[in-house]
C-alpha cells in the first residue's frame, strides 16, 4: 500500500503539464476556402481554344447517316446553302415567324417560317455540312426580348476569325462576316442595335455559349422531329453565360425605363430614330412588340 500511495503523487504531476498545455494551446481552425474567382468573366477567351468543345465537329458518319434520313426535295433545299451568304439569303427569305414554338429544323424547311433560333439551328447544320466549326449563342436581354444566331469561325493569318448567321425581324441583327477576332467581339457588334420599341433603349445585358447542339441535344430530335421542341431551349439556357457590363457598371432595371441623366446611365445612348426605322425595314410588322414599362408615363 505505501509502494501505491508514493507512486500516486508522481502520476497526477506527470498529468498536469500536459493538461495545462493542453488548456494553453489554442485551437486552430480552418479558415474557409474563398471561392475562385472566374479568370474570364466576360467571355474574352470564349471560343478561342482550337479544341473547344462548343465548336467541335461531328464525325463523318455520324452526317452521313442524318444526311440519309433528308427527303429528295429537303437535300435539293440543303444543297443550294453551300456557303455562309448562301445560308444568310436562304433565311432572309424565310417568313419571319413570331411565335415562341420552337419547331425542328425539318418543319422549317416545310413550312418556309422560322424565328432567330430555329433558323440559327438550321444554319448551324447547313454549316457543319459544308465543313465549317459552327455553334449557337444567345443574347439575354432586359425589358426586351432575346436573340439567337449562328456562330462559325475559320483561322485566319493571326488567329481564329468569327462570323455570324441568323435571322431576325430586326434587320440590323442578322449575319455577321467572318472579320472578328473574337466570339465577344462578334457579340459587341450586335449590341447597339439590341434594343427595345418604341423608346429605343439598348437592352442587351449577356451572351451565353458556344453550345454544341449536336452534343447538348439529339440531333434526330431537333432536325427532323414534326412536334415543337419542348427541352431545346432551356438547355441551350445552361450554357455558360457572361455579361456585357458588369455588375458595377450596370445601370438598366428590369420593369424600369433606362436611366439616361446619372452618370452610369449617360453611357448608354437611345437608338435614333433613324436607325430604328432602318432596322424594321423589310421584316414582319406582326413581330415588332412594344415594351410596357412600369414607370412610362
Amino acid at each position: 500500500m505505501p509502494l501505491v500511495k508514493a507512486k500516486l503523487p508522481q502520476a497526477a504531476q506527470a498529468r498536469k503539464p500536459a493538461a495545462r498545455a493542453a488548456k494553453v494551446q489554442p485551437t486552430l481552425r480552418k479558415a474557409p476556402k474563398k471561392e475562385a474567382k472566374p479568370r474570364d468573366p466576360m467571355g474574352f477567351r470564349a471560343g478561342l481554344s482550337q479544341r473547344d468543345p462548343g465548336f467541335r465537329r461531328p464525325s463523318a458518319r455520324q452526317m452521313q447517316e442524318l444526311w440519309r434520313q433528308w427527303t429528295p426535295k429537303e437535300r435539293k433545299v440543303l444543297e443550294r446553302l453551300d456557303s455562309p451568304k448562301a445560308i444568310q439569303e436562304y433565311l432572309d427569305s424565310l417568313f419571319y415567324d413570331p411565335s415562341d414554338t420552337l419547331m425542328s429544323v425539318r418543319e422549317i424547311l416545310r413550312t418556309g417560317r422560322a424565328h432567330c433560333l430555329g433558323s440559327s439551328m438550321l444554319a448551324h447544320y447547313a454549316l457543319l455540312r459544308i465543313g465549317y466549326e459552327s455553334a449557337l449563342v444567345g443574347f439575354d436581354a432586359v425589358n426586351d426580348e432575346g436573340h439567337g444566331i449562328c456562330v462559325f469561325r475559320q483561322r485566319g493569318c493571326g488567329g481564329m476569325l468569327f462570323g455570324a448567321i441568323s435571322k431576325s425581324n430586326f434587320t440590323t441583327l442578322r449575319g455577321r462576316d467572318c472579320v472578328y477576332a473574337s466570339l465577344r467581339e462578334l457579340v459587341m457588334s450586335y449590341f447597339d442595335f439590341h434594343f427595345n420599341l418604341p423608346r429605343g433603349e439598348k437592352t442587351m445585358t449577356e451572351w451565353m455559349g458556344p453550345f454544341n447542339a449536336f452534343e447538348k441535344e439529339d440531333p434526330n430530335t431537333w432536325l427532323f422531329s414534326e412536334e415543337p421542341l419542348e427541352t431545346f431551349e432551356d438547355t441551350f439556357d445552361e450554357s455558360k453565360s457572361y455579361p456585357i457590363l458588369m455588375r458595377q457598371d450596370e445601370c438598366r432595371r428590369d420593369g424600369k425605363k433606362q436611366d439616361t441623366g446619372s452618370k452610369r446611365g449617360r453611357r448608354l445612348m437611345l437608338a435614333s430614330k433613324q436607325v430604328i426605322q432602318a432596322t424594321k425595314l423589310g421584316g414582319n410588322p406582326h413581330g415588332f412588340k412594344p415594351i410596357k414599362h412600369s414607370n412610362f408615363k
